[in-house]
């Protein structure tokens, strides 16, 4: 099912325009089914992201970390509430006004 959704041609077509916009910014993309399994570290991934970003400072603006998160009908909204905090921080931080580091 994972496999079927990140090759369709839906998709495809949206990270391609996805990419058009950009504009020559390099792309880090990830895809979860949810965000409440530990083992799939997403904060961990954040928090590294954030580091990165403290630590070489040359790449703001010039990267973007784009995170797909699909939750099961059983998980509420809620569930990702923490990691969107999180990546608003990111983006306060580290963007700037035509740039948001993180995408979720």
């Amino acid at each position: 099912m994972y496999q079927e959704a990140i090759a369709s041609p839906k998709l495809v077509d949206y990270v391609a325009s996805f990419q058009q916009r950009l504009d020559g910014k390099k792309l880090i993309m990830g895809g979860v089914k949810t965000c409440l399994d530990p083992v799939k570290g997403l904060d961990l991934k954040l928090r590294a992201f954030d580091m990165f970003l403290t630590q070489f400072p040359q790449w703001k603006g010039k990267v973007v970390l784009f995170q797909a998160v699909i939750l099961p009908k059983s998980e509420p909204e809620s569930a990702v509430a923490d990691l969107k905090a999180m990546a608003a921080e990111i983006n306060q931080k580290h963007g700037s006004e035509d740039c948001a580091p993180v995408m979720l």
